[in-house]
């Protein structure tokens, strides 16, 4: 496994850091995402050969990133909807 998580590790590198100036997210929360991914997806998939678990891997590891992005997204946003009433109170103190 060891071997196998070496030669992700710079794709899932590479890709957390596209995916983070993309949508401006840390590329190590990405990275951690992508490498829990690995680690759990790895187990239970290394009976496919080498090409087939290569491509799972990916994909998975592609989507565990993306579905970060879109909790992080959807944070925001709902921090942005809360701002002005937050600050339509304060003023009313």
């Amino acid at each position: 496994m060891e071997e196998k998580f070496k030669q992700f590790s710079s794709f899932i590198e590479r890709l957390a850091f596209y995916y983070a100036n993309k949508f401006s997210i840390p590329s190590d929360d990405l990275y951690q995402e992508g490498c829990l991914a690995f680690l759990m997806t790895y187990d239970r998939y290394k009976q496919l050969k080498d090409d087939d678990l290569s491509a799972v891997l990916r994909k998975v590891i592609n989507r565990a990133i993306y579905a970060r992005i879109k909790e992080e997204t959807k944070r925001r946003k709902s921090e942005v909807a809360l701002e002005p009433i937050y600050e339509e109170n304060r003023e009313g103190d």
